[in-house]
């Protein structure tokens, strides 16, 4: 049974506890806000390592869409993003192009004007080498993600 709130054995387990304590808190004490997701996530690797084979193999992906003509610069969708991205600033660009973004939605769900939209686009290369994006969407329809209660995504199509 637990006497002290933490169950280990030995002492030098207590040692090693504290540690990686430490090593969780300290970055967030010095970095700030989602300091270890920043520098230590171990998930990285594998979405950067994703995103070069569907560019690569010219796949479609997700993407955060935006519409700089109904931006009214409030700030709730920087203030909204769990990865402290500066939103408002690429909503300027007209999509949400960003090493550190991980499509969560927050900036979506956060914006009143539905200056933000989600897409599911594929890259297309021009004559001069550079890429634009292509919607698989035809017709009158757009893709739209909804937040279900239990915040699982859900897509749904929606005529415009």
């Amino acid at each position: 049974m637990t006497e002290h709130g933490i169950s280990i054995s030995e002492i030098g387990c207590y040692v090693i506890y504290y540690i990686v304590l430490l090593i969780v808190v300290i970055p967030t004490i010095l970095l700030g806000r989602r300091a270890f997701c920043h520098t230590f996530c171990w998930m990285s690797p594998f979405m950067i390592l994703g995103m070069k084979i569907r560019k690569t193999l010219h796949l479609p992906a997700l993407h955060v869409k935006a519409d700089a003509d109904k931006c009214i610069h409030c700030g709730r969708c920087s203030r909204g993003c769990p990865m402290s991205i500066s939103v408002e600033k690429l909503v300027e660009n007209g999509e949400i192009v960003d090493s550190e973004c991980i499509n969560c939605g927050h900036c979506v769900d956060n914006c009143k004007k539905n200056a933000l939209s989600y897409t599911f686009a594929k890259e297309k290369e021009k004559a001069n080498g550079k890429r634009e994006k292509k919607s698989l969407c035809q017709g009158n329809q757009n893709i739209a993600i909804t937040s279900l209660p239990s915040d699982l995504p859900s897509i749904v199509t929606k005529p415009i």
